[in-house]
């Protein structure tokens, strides 16, 4: 098979060579040049390519090789890419690997071996590549406790589709009928071939397509045994978007029992008051008015009273206070219904203490179909009661450790959705629970275009099924748009059987620490190049001071000390100036609240002339540093008045969306087009002897609050300053 490699670089002495050479080494390659990236991207997107070589550098004001990378995974492409570098370029291959690059290499003298090393490469991450292609089921795992939820019912429990009445889901219990596996329901609990049908066996799927509304019916159910079965059959609709009914959950509660206790009962008084009183549940009997007529022997030992404390009183008298009235409107809508199941209520014992109690009802009716009386099974629930509190509780509780964690803390299951988050991620991303929660993660959060690419590494961490991982930093947006550095650990969610069910991260907040990082890099970078300037500066300064103090020696001249005192003079000021740039860009450790109005008033009060006119409008309190905050004010005065020769100051605040916002607007000579985009520049200045640091050092100082200046495109020099961090 014959394998296409497109070479980019140019040099084209190395794609002449690349031509000879290749042919010789791999028979079977079929070698492609170009010598820009574009002409590469032109060859890429009509032609076959199987692997991508190229140089990191393509010409001055060209596409380089990494922005070419950028383009190829932006794309979705994931063709084996392979990039030169020079000698003495390992940072260009780290950033090239980190984007994508499938493996880089320097350039060496000896064209025929690298060659020969590339050739070995293609050979191994074409095939590997090849061989790995192919498309996955994808599986779908049940929710571990759905299923021990389901699967704890006493009674059978399906999921039933309306279509073609196919079993979807189905409890354990199910199983004293047989296999629900590839079943209907009519088929598994009627041993029919036909749906049910008719007024003695009507179809509850029927009724609750038709009325979109749980219902109840009598059914008989035939057993594995072949045994016949009185089924209460609970029907509940499932409803789909558009609101029709696309599936029903069966409940379906054996009464064959109950139905044979009660007709026994019916047949004989006295076996059916031992039955009865012997019964190992709470059971009482009332009339329709809800005067109790009957209880056995468990409902007097449960609640403590004596028969006769009991008979002819109303059952509501037994309840709490607050729950009479919820009773007696169960208990008519019960009579009118004639179904009654899981009433929950809090009854008072004899002793004066409470317990919780659940009661399901069954009504017995006359020859005329009146109501004789009402019969209900009480089931104590206290204790259940009582632990799913202390669950509550205890999960209540983790929640408010999570939410006390200063870090962000999120779930997800192997798809990425997220499940839970703590109140810091709350605050972190701008997100209320309903916005965020069952979203993916990577969907919601992600910067623009990296969204399918981190998904692919999360699914990589769930395949290869790393226990965890830590300190690797990931980027989020949050719901304003602003992007956050974050430094995750990344753990795995296991169930019982061991299997991954998702990803417990954390992860810290260190994006104001990787802004200071990088600024005191970039400071770095410039005291470096502020010493250079220095040295030669001040070199030429003194060698100055030097000849004019050996002109001296030959004849006093008052020129030559007015020059050396000139000069003396203008390295002092370029040593303060350089030291004010240096101190400058340091980045703010401790801030406090300043007040503006404060700062601007004792500058012009002790630093500039009474006819200054400086006028404070709207200024409230920053946090910040008082006198890195006033050099700024300072600095934007003086220039005003040196270079515009201005009379008048404006300093106003304005609350604004991008944050609170101060403009400082003078009256002198504008300043001219040419300079505008200069301004702020360091070395920029009008005069012939100045170092241009003054508005230079005026921006490193607001930076080094996280604040930006701007020249505003007005007749009238206004410079803006955008802070973000105002008191209220």
């Amino acid at each position: 098979m014959r394998t296409s490699i497109l070479i980019v670089d140019d040099d084209e002495d190395i794609l002449f060579l690349a031509n000879k050479l290749f042919p010789r080494i791999a028979k079977d390659f079929d070698i492609i040049t170009a010598s820009s990236a574009q002409e590469a991207l032109r060859i890429f997107s009509s032609d076959s390519i199987d692997a991508i070589i190229c140089d990191f550098h393509l010409g001055p004001r060209e596409m380089n090789g990494l922005d070419l990378l950028e383009w190829i995974r932006e794309e979705g492409y994931k063709i084996p890419f392979i990039i030169f570098t020079g000698r003495g370029r390992e940072e260009i291959a780290i950033q090239a690997l980190n984007m994508g690059a499938d493996y880089y290499l320097e350039k060496t003298d000896n064209f025929e071996e690298m060659f020969k090393e590339i050739t070995h490469y293609i050979r191994e991450v074409v095939g590997t590549k090849g061989a790995g292609s192919g498309t996955q089921s994808d599986v779908i795992e049940d929710h571990p406790f759905l299923r021990k939820v389901i699967d704890s019912l006493p009674h059978p429990f399906y999921v039933i589709k309306v279509d073609d009445y196919s079993i979807e889901i189905a409890n354990t219990s199910t199983g004293i009928y047989g296999s629900a596996e590839s079943s209907t329901c009519y088929q598994l609990t009627h041993r029919r071939q036909a749906p049910c049908s008719g007024e003695i066996c009507p179809c509850p799927l029927e009724l609750v397509v038709d009325s979109k509304e749980p219902v109840v019916v009598e059914h008989h159910h035939v057993d594995s045994q072949g045994n016949v079965r009185d089924i209460n059959v609970h029907a509940y609709p499932i409803l789909d978007e558009k609101g029709d009914v696309v599936q029903m959950i069966e409940y379906a509660i054996d009464v064959t029992d109950l139905k044979a206790t009660l007709k026994a009962l019916e047949a004989s008084e006295s076996r059916f008051r031992d039955l009865f009183m012997k019964a190992p549940l709470a059971y009482q009997s009332m009339d329709p008015s809800g005067i109790i007529r009957d209880v056995n022997d468990a409902w007097l030992e449960c609640f403590g009273y004596k028969w006769d404390e009991v008979i002819g009183k109303p059952f509501k008298t037994f309840l709490s206070l607050d729950q009479r009235e919820l009773f007696q409107s169960r208990l008519d809508k019960f009579l009118r219904e004639g179904i009654s199941r899981d009433e929950e209520y809090h009854i008072q014992k004899h002793d004066g203490s409470t317990l919780i109690v659940r009661l399901s009802g069954n009504i017995a009716y006359g020859d005329q179909g009146e109501v004789v009386q009402v019969h209900y099974i009480l089931e104590d629930i206290t204790e259940r009661k009582e632990i799913e509190k202390r669950v509550r509780i205890e999960r209540d509780r983790a929640q408010t450790y999570l939410d006390l964690a200063g870090v962000v803390i999120v779930a997800m299951d192997i798809e990425g959705t997220i499940t839970m988050l703590n109140r810091r991620g709350f605050e972190l991303t701008g997100y209320i629970e309903h916005e965020i929660i069952g979203q993916n993660f990577f969907k919601l959060l992600s910067p623009s275009g990296q969204s399918e690419h981190l998904r692919n590494l999360y699914r990589q961490v769930i395949n290869e099924c790393t226990e965890s991982i830590s300190n690797f930093e990931g980027t989020i947006v949050t719901k304003d748009g602003r992007e956050k550095i974050l430094n995750w650990t990344v753990s795995l969610l296991r169930n019982n059987s061991g299997e991954v069910i998702g990803t417990l991260s954390s992860g810290e907040d260190i994006t104001e620490t990787r802004i200071a990082y990088d600024m005191l890099y970039r400071q770095k970078e410039e005291l470096s190049e502020l010493a250079h300037i220095m040295s030669h500066d001040l070199g030429n300064k003194m060698k100055t001071i030097i000849s004019l103090t050996r002109l001296l020696r030959d004849e006093f001249d008052t020129e030559v000390l007015d020059r050396i005192t000139s000069t003396a003079v203008q390295s002092a000021q370029l040593l303060q100036r350089s030291a004010e740039l240096a101190e400058a860009g340091a980045v703010i450790q401790k801030k406090q609240a300043v007040n503006l109005e404060w700062v601007i008033h004792e500058i012009a009060q002790t630093l500039f002339p009474d006819d200054l006119k400086i006028h404070v409008s709207k200024l409230q309190t920053v946090l910040g540093s008082p006198e890195r905050i006033g050099q700024i004010f300072q600095n934007l005065f003086s220039n005003a008045i040196e270079h515009g020769n201005a009379t008048e100051i404006w300093v106003e605040g304005k609350l604004e969306s991008s944050g609170y916002c101060i403009y400082v607007r003078n009256n002198g000579v504008p300043i001219p087009n040419k300079h505008r985009k200069k301004i702020f520049e360091k070395g920029f200045s009008t005069e012939k002897e100045g170092r241009g640091l003054g508005l230079s050092i005026v921006r490193k100082m607001v930076q080094a609050h996280g604040w930006s200046i701007q020249l505003e495109p007005c007749e009238e020099t206004t410079f803006k300053i955008c802070t973000s961090n105002l008191i209220k």
